[in-house]
């Protein structure tokens, strides 16, 4: 085991700088010296001290105790920082290829310049290959003022632990990628790409995403005011998406609150929204293709436009909803339909529920338009046969928008 070694003012060129003697070694200072086309690789020890420093086309590898890496320049290389505590970066400027921090705890990350470039590379310290730039944060690190840019920035947390990258500006990336995190906000960014997995009380706002966005087995999230041309959510929990604008949306999950959104497909598409006791309500969906189901949702209050539509599952509540559809399939079972507008011909029908609902079509000519209703009470006179024997007992009338001031 070496002690107290210092490399000042020295040049080091084409080589690997590390199998002499930089290995568990403690107390170690380079200062104000230049490497290029190498590694520095620092394994073990702590107490190092690494300063002033330039490094061209070089991967420099620390996995150690007690360091300080500060005022350094990296141009065209890899930094790769792990397995280590108490660990302070501050006031460098890192050009790289690749971005590594993992298991790191007690991480002080201060005033750095930091630009990410995506590249394809093997690491020598890692013995890996990667095609991005990544972080990883552990528990106990303070991050701030931080200024990041580049294509490809992704952030892993690791054992659930909050990746604190609250102080981070995504917003220089097009491809931006959080995998175990929890308690970051994401706002005000225009994205090629988002992808998620295994995130936890992430806030997304104002983004703007051009092509795909995928979240995976996730929980706690909310996405608001963004705009995306394809969003996927799935294995979702206690989520609330609101005010978006969706071009293309899939949803499976529970627990969640779908409200306010306007989806629109931009060419011939279907879309899913399926899952358990989740809460729809005020969203306007024109879609070709739709498809709802799940068992113990709540649909409400929505304006459905599709050419065919479908329903499944059990238990589920509609209410107050516009469904304007050419041809509507129901295959569930115990669901309930009430004070809903059908402008569209009903197939498949199963053991369901319906009361109180308007039944029209495409030209208002339908049974409520047309149906007798003497006392004016908004209910017609005679029942509506939905389908074989599944009758609505009370349908509405067109004077029940004028005795409850609808419209």
């Amino acid at each position: 085991l070496s002690q107290h070694i210092i490399i000042e003012n020295s040049e080091f060129s084409g080589e690997v700088v590390g199998a002499a003697g930089l290995w568990d070694t403690n107390e170690l200072i380079i200062l104000n010296s230049s490497f290029q086309n190498n590694s520095l690789i620092i394994y073990g020890g702590r107490g190092h001290r690494i300063e002033g420093n330039s490094f061209y086309h070089c991967e420099v590898g620390i996995e150690a105790n007690n360091v300080i890496f500060s005022e350094n320049v990296i141009e065209d290389g890899v930094f790769i920082l792990s397995d280590g505590k108490n660990i302070t970066l501050k006031q460098n400027n890192l050009e790289l290829k690749f971005l590594y921090l993992m298991k790191i705890t007690n991480l002080t990350m201060l005033d750095n310049d930091i630009y990410l470039e995506s590249s394809i590379f093997k690491s020598k310290f890692l013995e890996e290959i990667f095609e991005v730039g990544i972080a990883l944060f552990d528990e106990g690190n303070r991050i701030e003022s931080n200024k990041m840019n580049g294509k490809y920035f992704s952030v892993f947390g690791t054992k659930g632990k909050e990746c604190p990258t609250g102080d981070f500006d995504f917003s220089n990336y097009s491809v931006v990628g959080l995998i175990g995190c929890s308690n970051l906000q994401i706002e005000n960014v225009s994205l090629i790409a988002f992808f998620g997995s295994n995130l936890s009380g992430v806030g997304v706002r104002g983004v703007n995403v051009s092509g795909h966005a995928v979240i995976r087995n996730s929980k706690n999230m909310v996405i608001q005011d963004s705009i995306f041309r394809d969003l996927g959510i799935s294995e979702a929990e206690n989520f609330t998406i609101s005010v978006n604008k969706i071009s293309s949306f899939y949803f499976s999950g529970k627990k969640s609150i779908i409200r306010n959104n306007l989806i629109i497909e931009s060419e011939p598409d279907s879309s899913s929204i399926r899952g358990d006791e989740n809460e729809l309500y005020n969203n306007t969906f024109n879609y070709t293709y739709l498809t709802l189901g799940g068992r113990k949702n709540k649909f409400d209050n929505s304006i459905i436009n599709s050419r065919s539509l479908l329903i499944t599952g059990e238990l589920n509540k509609f209410r107050e909803n516009l469904f304007n559809c050419s041809e509507i399939d129901i295959f569930g079972s115990n669901n309930s339909f009430s004070e809903n507008v059908f402008k569209g011909e009903c197939w498949g029908v199963s053991d369901d529920d319906f009361t109180n609902n308007y039944w029209s079509n495409q030209n208002s000519t339908g049974f409520s338009d047309t149906c007798s209703d003497l006392n004016e009470d908004g209910i017609c006179d005679q029942p509506f046969r939905v389908k074989g024997e599944i009758v609505d007992p009370t349908p509405l009338s067109k004077y029940y928008f004028l005795t409850t001031r609808k419209s």
